[in-house]
């Protein structure tokens, strides 16, 4: 929750959207459950969080203890699940190289670099090319079909092996990973569990995509990295998910900055369109 309402902070540059997506983080029942559980899945989630925000503070001001962090949670992130490693560390990388700030823009640049060179070194320390076999468009299709099973599962015979067909299948597959279970297709009572959670999010829509596009036109550079991250898992998963239920355990690796793109939405409604015209001026601690 913590880390969540730092990371808000920091794209949005208001206070108030930070405390509204901690808020947020800390009642939305799927994430509490994960956490209730101890699941490797909450894991996943603070560490894709920690991430970012360490990334977003050596933005801002190098430090070596930031720095640290942010290598061991690189390096932890691969042992949970390795398959999203590029996904999560590759527009870490990217944020640094991109970063429009004239006065840090060369520190950045060789902070970028050195990530980079530690998220080669991880992927090659830990596996043989197993995550770039998975980027692949036919591997990903194997998997999505292998994973095919059970009463939850949906389209087992939907081919994405060639980006044509992975396009075409593409607005279902988004349907499923970001709306699913849906409140009509509820079989059993711990699906039914799921509805109060599922129309919460569905009334938070519009407001997820309202914030998206603020973030995009005030706050594109400091919010670039959180965009990347949210965009490669949600298509990866969309593209890749054939079970309803594995779906909405997933969707947790990225609902906390579905949530944060939220706040914003509903804060610059609240402020008509002023909120990240002029962000507040208090900074989070380091």
């Amino acid at each position: 929750m913590l880390l969540v309402h730092d990371v808000a902070f920091r794209v949005s540059g208001n206070e108030t959207i930070g405390l509204r997506a901690a808020t947020f983080t800390a009642y939305f029942p799927s994430l509490v459950l994960w956490s209730v559980l101890n699941i490797r899945d909450c894991w996943v989630v603070l560490l894709i969080v920690l991430i970012c925000r360490q990334a977003l503070v050596l933005q801002e001001r190098f430090a070596l203890g930031p720095l640290l962090i942010l290598a061991a949670a690189i390096l932890a992130v691969i042992q949970f699940r390795d398959y999203i490693f590029f996904a999560v560390t590759c527009p870490v990388a990217v944020s640094f190289l991109v970063r429009h700030r004239r006065a840090h823009l060369a520190r950045n640049a060789v902070v970028g670099m050195l990530l980079a060179g530690l998220i080669i070194y991880a992927d090659r320390a830990v596996s043989h090319s197993r995550r770039l076999r998975a980027m692949d468009l036919e591997t990903l299709d194997e998997i999505r079909k292998g994973t095919a099973v059970g009463g939850s599962k949906f389209e087992p015979s939907a081919d994405i092996s060639t980006p044509v067909k992975a396009l075409v299948f593409l607005p279902k597959g988004l349907s499923y990973f970001l709306l699913a279970p849906f409140p009509w297709a509820v079989r059993n009572l711990r699906q039914a569990f799921t509805l109060p959670e599922m129309l919460a999010f569905y009334v938070l829509l519009p407001f997820v995509v309202r914030g998206i596009l603020a973030l995009v036109r005030y706050r594109l550079s400091s919010s670039l990295m959180v965009l990347l991250i949210t965009l490669g898992l949600t298509l990866g998963y969309a593209l890749g998910e054939a079970n309803a239920g594995t779906a909405y355990r997933h969707r947790a690796q990225v609902l906390s900055f579905y949530l944060i793109f939220a706040a914003v939405g509903l804060e610059q409604r609240r402020t008509k369109g002023a909120a990240l015209a002029a962000p507040q001026t208090m900074q989070p601690a380091a």
